[in-house]
């Protein structure tokens, strides 16, 4: 059994605000501090990425890592000889500016690990949990004194018992991060959505102003395949994707619909029926003039993941149903997003979103006409909108109908009508249940 010596306060120990200074924050187990400006640059929307940049961040972020593992190699082993486990005069400590960058792998423990490992002595997942190479001489491109320095370590950790038990994975800053390429690719990830949320993709300027617009992602892709920051970005994301394959891609856990029958499943459904009458009571209490001390509203429950249709909305909304998505989708079913499938921007406000259900009822007029019910999952958005359209532009929620929003009500009641239509076969609607498994043949 390994005896573990009870130590004192270290001697010569720095003071707090030094010794804190040289360790890396919490933050750096993810992604090491010193390598964020790498990240940093490749995020600016104002840089330009290239094949080249991508090389040269990649060796900067690679370089730096390396030089923070080496760095708190030897903090170890100055705290070692500050708690008196090893001795001054086994110098198995350097100064910093003689210290070489050390990649994972190289420390002294991992070394003497993956020789055990080959000589048959021991058996260990840390080299596969970290994607690394077990490494069993010490690297010749160091310089002869820190290769004297690391072999001295190594035969200390085999005599010294208090070493041979500190010295081991379970012990040492495990320097995880995402590879390279995955960071990178995260990085495109949010340079695309950010080209995807630009105002001019969302919004049309007429006669009488600026107008909302719903895009569908065929029409998306043709926009932002004139845009060449945009298709550089993509190629270097997607290499062998077009536009529109890209676009469903980046889209699909981006959304979330608009109509509440396409969101949540049964249960959310109720949750959510609860949750709007709690808010009519609350406006009408504000009509009244009565304040959140006077009257007190049972809280209705939280949404969990089941309530949701695809983890990606509860991804978005969360136990409170809190609007975090990008975008809005008008679709007629549950079905994932498609090429024809009319999206907008989630920045819109209630107002705007109801002109955009408003248009898009328009520019189908003549298929509902032949079909009502298919108007049935845009009439439901456009329910689900309106007392928040009706609300004066500085409310924050609905306290007496503005006159924009009297008109939209209008409009809404003149589609009823139009269609034949009532508020119960607006409210009652639901998609049809998604089909499983393959068709037959011959079906």
């Amino acid at each position: 059994m390994i005896a573990i010596p009870r130590v004192a306060t270290p001697r010569n120990a720095p003071p707090p605000a030094a010794s804190a200074s040289a360790v890396p924050s919490p933050s750096a187990q993810n992604t090491p501090a010193a390598a964020l400006p790498a990240k940093w640059e490749l995020a600016d929307t104002n840089t330009r990425i290239t094949d080249q940049l991508l090389a040269s961040a990649e060796r900067r972020w690679l370089s730096l890592k390396s030089r923070m593992i080496a760095i708190q190699e030897e903090l170890d082993w100055k705290v070692y000889a500050l708690y008196d486990l090893i001795s001054d005069s086994e110098e198995l400590t350097a100064p910093l500016e003689a210290v070489p960058e050390a990649a994972l792998g190289e420390r002294a423990f991992e070394i003497a690990l993956a020789r055990r490992v080959e000589a048959g002595e021991a058996q260990t997942a840390w080299f596969d949990r970290h994607a690394t190479a077990p490494v069993t001489d010490i690297p010749e491109h160091w310089p002869w004194a820190y290769r004297d320095l690391v072999k001295r370590r190594m035969k200390a950790i085999q005599e010294n018992a208090s070493l041979a038990l500190l010295e081991q994975p379970e012990y040492k800053r495990r320097w995880s991060t995402p590879p390279w390429d995955a960071m990178v690719r995260d990085i495109l990830h949010e340079r695309l959505l950010h080209h995807c949320e630009s105002s001019r993709l969302w919004c049309e300027t007429f006669p009488g102003g600026r107008r909302p617009v719903a895009r569908t992602v065929r029409e998306l892709a043709e926009l932002l395949g004139k845009d060449e920051d945009f298709t550089e970005l993509a190629a270097l994301y997607a290499p062998r994707a077009g536009t529109a394959e890209v676009l469903l891609e980046l889209l699909a856990d981006e959304h979330v619909p608009q109509a509440a029958p396409l969101r949540y499943k049964t249960s959310g459904l109720r949750k959510r029926q609860r949750w709007e009458e709690l808010w009519e009571a609350q406006r009408q209490d504000d009509r009244r003039g009565l304040g959140d001390s006077d009257v007190r509203h049972p809280i209705p429950s939280r949404f969990t993941p089941v309530d949701f249709f695809r983890p990606s909305y509860w991804k978005q909304r969360g136990k409170f149903d809190i609007p975090n998505e990008r975008f809005i989708s008008f679709g007629s079913s549950v079905s994932p997003l498609s090429p024809t499938t009319p999206i907008g921007w989630a920045g819109w406000n209630a107002h705007e979103r109801a002109l955009v259900i408003c248009d898009l009822l328009e520019a189908d007029s003549h298929a509902h006409a032949h079909r009502p019910e298919s108007a049935l999952p845009l009439l439901t958005a456009f329910a689900e909108v309106l007392p928040w359209a009706a609300a004066p532009a500085h409310e924050l929620a609905p306290t007496t109908p503005s006159d924009d929003g009297e008109a939209l009500r209008r409009t809404y009641e003149q589609h009823l009508t139009r269609l034949g239509l009532s508020t119960r076969d607006v409210s009652s609607w639901r998609p049809p249940a998604p089909r499983r498994g393959r068709p037959r043949k011959g079906a």
